[in-house]
């Protein structure tokens, strides 16, 4: 995996730092993909590049092998990583919502079988609890 780490000045004068690393390929198409992340620190930068391309060389990059997996895979290991930066409350809620809520919605659209356009129209509207 490649990366690269470049200084930018904005018109303020204000100095960040850009992250560029190369994703996998994508897989239908085999065409290059790169992913873009801006910090306020070199140090923030060496470290995200660090931290990035070895995730991506180790499987653990989510965004990178999202192509290769269902929702329902994605949303577990998605709650996996965020364990130890939410509270535990926060966590279960997250939870509760991907298992109760959206697996089983996703589940639903996948037993259809369309022949065009999703012909089934959902509504996400917001309720407060």
């Amino acid at each position: 995996m490649q990366g690269s780490i470049k200084k930018r000045v904005g018109t303020s004068g204000k100095v960040s730092w850009q992250v560029v690393f190369d994703l996998p390929p994508d897989p239908t198409t085999g065409k290059r993909r790169q992913k873009r992340i801006t910090v306020t620190t070199k140090h923030e930068a060496d470290a995200l590049a660090a931290r990035s391309i070895t995730a991506i060389e180790t499987g653990g990059y989510a965004e990178a092998d999202a192509s290769h997996m269902t929702v329902e895979q994605y949303m577990s290991k998605w709650l996996v990583q965020i364990a130890q930066t939410v509270k535990p409350m926060s966590h279960r809620r997250y939870s509760d919502l991907v298992r109760l809520h959206i697996v089983p919605l996703l589940n639903q659209f996948q037993n259809e079988t369309h022949t065009g356009p999703c012909t089934k129209h959902v509504d996400f509207t917001l309720v407060s609890v």
